[in-house]
């Protein structure tokens, strides 16, 4: 834990180099160089904000600020529990704010930093992740806000309710994944490096010497090789030789190529080989580790789905409903083997009931006259003058189931003489709360037996549980004051302190003391006795932390125990994981560790997971795409190069490696573009299929396309840029591509700014037809939608000068001309790739911006333009959108053209071209139809016809009741027919066919428009080749001169 004094500093020397062009001289040098980067980086910029508050106590937060400000924090349990409240009310969007695991520092008010300052970490915080209640959620409002801390120093623990402090959290920066990193960085100065870490062909690595690598099999045990690396092609054969075989093997995977796949195999390589290596050879899980959950539960839920083998994931953050089955938590509850520590549990609530019974004392409302005899506070003279003087007390005393009232009413008695009341009603004055319950309620002889011990429902909770990890024992501090206590600024110091402690030891009867000065004596001796059971707090939770790391200890030992029995093959965690279960790993002795993401990964994560025991690592991941992140924007840059991964500098420094080459993700006309970064990149043959990738629909084969524009961006309050014309322009191309039958998960919007994602969120919540196809939609920041695809993509580039031809015209366009971040945006896409953003400004911001971008847009060829040329489906027509407004030409979605088609019964479209409803089933035109009965419907084109006046209802003929008497039925050849039909259907009936009966019931008592439709197109059929054989009787009548009743 950071000590205060570096928070104290007025500066800080800065960290040393890192070197990217050498070997390091000495793993000692190695490690030094990564511990101290990390240990600048988690502390100075919490040491800036302490020193900026230092210089300005009244500084308030704001954009310029370095520090979270919270003022009026005061302890509310020993956890302990700060109680703090803001000086302005942070947004429920601040869910960053006090984030679990985040340094503070905390200062008392009079203080503000000046001598004082107590370091500490989050340890959680209430109402679900929000810093203050929202009621709307069911927060109650008249809760403060709480966080409960974990303090560096378990002497500083603060206990005191009474004082305020001001704590300071800085802006940037999260502690908890560093910690883990320095602490893995010093276990592992104590033992052999991997030689992963210094970049030696070696695999352990000594100050002295470098050892030649072992294979990964040095028993000589036969490699397996998976049925499933039949389907590799070349470049994932050879990279998957090398992960078998070499003890360090890096494999490069741009865009597309299977890396992934590449590395699931090889994970299935390594299960197998051990499995096939016999119960004499040692097995050991094979370690899977990722930068971000998202990768990690990918991979882990690819070996599920393959049963690979047995999984246990660390960590509780897997979204995965399979993976999470996985978790350690889940395996440990479901396993047999599981063992408990009686006597660590026993050693854990004894002195938990140590530490409640000193809070209970300290938190009591009134204190007793023997507490303050045992605490030698008073002299068994000036006890026994408190006994002989207080009739109150002897009252009280005679009820026996009284829980010893007699110490605290001896005080009473003797204080409530200062006033005129009644002793029983100065008791009942004097006794707030549960105090007051229980001894007055004594001298009514009205007991109260609902009254339950504060704090018992926590009692008893195991430390195996999960909350217990995080809250371990919670116990309320709350102390009551009764008799007009002293105001706290004056506490031990000022002349009150002098006199209360000169009446006390010159007055050997207490009685004697005049009645007016007993509230402050009482003061002045419980003071000092909540300052000894502070500090007999504080030394009965140094205990508690030890006995808790003797649990923790049998915890390892168990979980050891239960991974063994349980067979377990793979253990996946994230890259922080691996430092956070460092000493879990380790005993686990893993001879294989596999690193997704590899070159996303800070060097210092994997130097920290180079466990002694390891014989091969493997690395995976693209140092073209997405680099490490650094909290600290300098240290990023060289000389001291965070931002450069262990897989980058070992590519860097000449190790061999291998490049996967065929991509199965993008159409060859996106992969063109893709391939200005990687010229090796070649299609597999899916690709090519159209059957695999069709274009996208109403584009007219136009895949590809930048669409240009001068449209002005805005830097918002959340120090983002967001681009409102861009914005509205893409929310208008979603909702054509939607109007074109595209799917609404098959579209995904990528940009580089927070700001302009809630925009484009915004913006489609206000579009009632998109907020109805789908509440949630696709729109990701390039950053976290590495490693993920979509058929179509939209990128939006946000950055564009308010004034073109102002002197702003040359401004950077900050990290837009990445290169990495390029790669990833522009290689997310299977089918359409569409850019929206002022090439004009990018390409001439920054030389850097320049060479990222040039090379992209000349890939683009021709295919960009000041307009979006979206193609009309059914006619051709190529229409040019160049601004938002312009969608509203071609609203549902088609041409500018009338559609002309027709509908079944010959109706014409009179609307504007459309690419839905092609059969025009929707028509709106009345029926023409004459239905059976003779009558014309009246319903719309696109309902289903029934006869205006009811006088039969839709069915096959066979249902049809008999025609209403008062009409006057027309006698023709069909209704003829229809009449034999009926009859025919009654003498079936009478000879005994059942199964036409059955059905002739069923259909008459079916309700539902769906079986009515069903039996009127029957009918419908019936009518149309009655009518063609009618019209065909009538054709052969005419030629031989018959004449007939024909319709």
């Amino acid at each position: 834990m950071v000590h205060a004094s570096a928070l104290m500093a007025d500066n800080t020397p800065l960290p040393p180099r890192n070197r990217l062009d050498a070997f390091p001289d000495s793993k000692v040098e190695y490690l030094r160089v990564h511990y101290e980067l990390c240990r600048y980086e988690a502390t100075e910029p919490l040491r800036e904000a302490v020193a900026e508050f230092r210089e300005d106590r009244k500084m308030m937060e704001g954009e310029r600020s370095k520090a979270y400000i919270y003022t009026k924090v005061c302890i509310f349990a020993s956890s302990p529990r700060p109680r703090f409240a803001l000086p302005h009310r942070p947004r429920e969007k601040d869910s960053d704010r006090l984030t679990p695991g985040t340094l503070v520092a905390l200062s008392p008010s009079w203080d503000y930093f000046r001598s004082k300052c107590i370091v500490a970490t989050i340890a959680t915080r209430s109402f679900n992740g929000r810093a203050v209640p929202v009621v709307e959620d069911g927060d109650n409002p008249w809760h403060p806000p709480r966080v409960e801390l974990f303090f560096a120093n378990t002497s500083e623990t603060l206990i005191d309710p009474i004082e305020e402090f001001v704590m300071l959290e800085a802006k940037v920066g999260y502690f908890e994944n560093v910690r883990h990193t320095m602490l893995g960085l010093q276990h592992a100065a104590m033992y052999q490096l991997s030689a992963a870490a210094t970049g030696s062909s070696t695999i352990c690595v000594d100050d002295d010497e470098c050892r030649l690598a072992r294979a990964i099999n040095p028993a000589g045990d036969t490699i397996v090789v998976p049925q499933a690396a039949d389907r590799f092609d070349q470049s994932q054969k050879e990279a998957f030789d090398i992960m078998s075989t070499q003890a360090l093997s890096i494999v490069q995977g741009p865009p597309g190529t299977g890396k992934t796949f590449t590395s699931l195999v090889a994970i299935r390589g390594f299960v197998e080989t051990q499995n096939a290596a016999g119960p004499e050879s040692r097995r050991a899980p094979i370690i899977i580790s990722a930068q971000t959950n998202h990768a990690l539960d990918q991979i882990l839920d690819l070996c599920l789905d393959h049963r690979v083998g047995k999984i246990l994931r660390l960590g509780g953050q897997s979204r995965s409903e399979f993976v999470s089955r996985c978790s350690l938590y889940n395996i440990r509850s479901r396993s047999r083997f599981r063992r408990q520590d009686y006597r660590g549990l026993a050693s854990w609530k004894q002195i938990c009931s140590s530490i409640e019974e000193l809070v209970e004392a300290y938190t009591r409302d009134l204190v007793g006259a023997q507490e303050l005899l045992e605490a030698k506070l008073i002299s068994a003279q000036q006890y026994q003058s408190l006994v002989d003087s207080s009739p109150a007390a002897a009252q009280i005393a005679k009820d026996e189931d009284t829980e010893d009232p007699n110490e605290i009413s001896l005080m009473i008695g003797w204080l409530y003489s200062f006033s005129n009341q009644d002793p029983e009603e100065g008791i009942r004055s004097m006794l707030p709360g549960k105090t007051r319950k229980a001894i007055v309620g004594r001298i009514d002889d009205t007991p109260d037996d609902d009254l339950e011990e504060e704090g018992q429902a926590i009692r008893g909770k195991a430390p195996d549980d999960a909350a217990f990890q995080l809250r371990g024992l919670f116990l309320p501090f709350d102390p009551q004051h009764t008799v007009a206590p002293v105001p706290p600024g004056c506490r031990r110091t000022g002349r009150w302190w002098q006199e209360a402690r000169a009446l006390v030891r010159g007055n050997p009867d207490l009685n004697k003391i005049n009645s007016k000065a007993r509230p402050m004596v009482y003061y002045y001796l419980k003071t000092r006795l909540r300052d000894r059971t502070i500090q007999a707090i504080r030394e009965q939770l140094q205990v508690y932390k030890e006995v808790c790391e003797t649990l923790k200890i049998h915890r390892l030992a168990n979980t050891l125990h239960i991974i063994d029995c349980e067979g377990i093959d793979i253990i996946g965690c994230t890259t922080t994981g691996l430092s956070k279960y460092r000493g879990m790993l380790a005993a686990l002795l893993p001879r294989v560790m596999l690193i997704e993401e590899a070159a996303e990964t800070r060097e210092a994560n994997i130097a920290a997971a180079m466990f002694p025991s390891l014989e091969q690592l493997a690395l995976v991941g693209d140092h073209q795409q997405l680099t490490p992140q650094v909290d600290i924007q300098f240290l990023g840059s060289p000389p001291y190069n965070l931002k450069v991964s262990m897989f980058e500098r070992l590519v860097k420094l000449g190790l061999p490696y291998k490049t996967l080459q065929v991509q199965r993700r993008m159409i060859p006309r996106i992969r063109e573009v893709v391939q200005t970064f990687y010229p090796m990149l070649r299609d597999h043959w899916s690709v090519k299929d159209i059957r695999n990738r069709p274009p996208v629909p109403g584009m007219g084969g136009t895949n590809l396309w930048w669409f240009q524009h001068q449209s002005p961006e805005t830097w918002g309050k959340k120090l983002s840029y967001s681009n409102y014309e861009e914005a509205d322009m893409v929310v208008g191309f979603i909702r054509y591509l939607m109007l074109n039958d595209v799917e609404p998960n098959q579209v995904t919007v990528l940009t580089y700014y927070s700001a302009q994602v809630e925009l484009i969120n915004q913006l489609i919540r206000f579009d009632q037809m998109l907020k109805r196809l789908q509440p949630v939609w696709s729109v990701r920041t390039v950053d976290g939608f590495q490693g993920e695809e979509n058929d179509v993509i939209i990128l939006s580039l946000v950055r564009s000068p308010s004034n073109p031809m102002g002197a702003n015209r040359r401004t950077t366009v900050g990290f837009v001309e990445d290169e990495n971040r390029a790669v990833v945006a522009m290689s997310r896409a299977r089918r359409g790739m569409y850019v929206f953003g002022n090439a004009q400004h990018i390409l001439s911001s920054s030389q850097k911006s320049y060479e990222t971008w040039q090379k992209v847009f000349n890939a683009f060829g021709t295919q960009t333009g000041d307009y979006l040329p979206v193609t009309c489906r059914t006619h051709s027509n190529i229409t040019p959108i160049r601004t938002a407004k312009e969608w509203k030409r071609i609203s549902a979605g088609g041409c500018m053209k009338p559609c002309n088609g027709e509908c079944p019964k010959g109706h014409k479209c009179s609307d504007q071209c459309h690419p839905q409803d092609h059969e025009h089933r929707n028509c709106e035109e009345p029926c023409p139809k004459i239905l059976f009965c003779g009558h014309l419907c009246e319903m719309r084109c696109n309902e289903l016809c029934r006869c205006p006046r009811e006088c039969r209802p839709p069915g096959p003929p066979s249902e049809l009741p008999p025609l209403r008497t008062e009409q006057a039925p027309l006698d023709t050849p069909f209704l003829r027919q229809m009449r034999r039909w009926e009859e025919m259907a009654d003498a079936a009936e009478e000879a005994g066919e059942a199964a036409l009966a059955a059905l002739r019931t069923q259909v008459a008592n079916a309700t539902s428009d769906e079986m009515m439709a069903f039996g009127y197109r029957n009918f419908l059929q019936q009518e149309e080749r009655l009518m063609e054989r009618a019209r065909a009787q009538a054709r052969r009548a005419e030629g031989s001169g018959e004449s007939g009743d024909l319709i």
